[in-house]
């Protein structure tokens, strides 16, 4: 409760300047995240879209209480979203683009197609001499997987 009061707090003094909190969740369980973010957004009403997530499917995999990515893409409501990062990992270690891997990303596009979501997304790619190619292949690998853009 006092962690959803603060973020509740932060978020209407952004308010009062015209802006949005945007809170990513990176390495803690996502129960307790959502424990947290959810009845925030609640007291926020009717300003909840002022708190959004800054959602990355694979860092749910980081703290290991083996939750489905597809299953938390497909809880969350479009409007819950201020951004959706892109990364890979492969068995468990980061991998330096998007490809095929622990993350399903033809299955993430697929719901967030269906959810019409349209908001920004960011490649979040690990360093590489071969960053270019890799930043390339992953936007192209993205596109083939049923990425829309505008």
């Amino acid at each position: 409760e006092a962690v959803a009061a603060s973020i509740v707090e932060l978020t209407r003094s952004l308010i009062d300047i015209d802006g949005v909190l945007s809170i990513e969740h990176s390495r803690q369980p996502w129960k307790p995240f959502r424990e947290v973010f959810s009845p925030a957004r609640k007291q926020l009403r009717p300003d909840a879209d002022r708190l959004r997530l800054c959602y990355d499917p694979c860092n749910l995999l980081t703290p290991g209480d083996k939750v489905d990515p597809s299953e938390v893409t497909a809880s969350l409501a479009v409007n819950e979203l201020s951004m959706l990062h892109f990364k890979q990992r492969r068995d468990g270690k980061p991998y330096p683009a998007v490809a095929d891997g622990d993350i399903d990303w033809p299955e993430q596009l697929r719901i967030l197609n269906e959810k019409r979501y349209t908001g920004p997304g960011l490649l979040e790619i690990e360093p590489h001499r071969n960053i270019w190619e890799y930043l390339e292949g992953s936007r192209e690998y993205l596109r083939r997987c049923g990425m829309q853009t505008e």
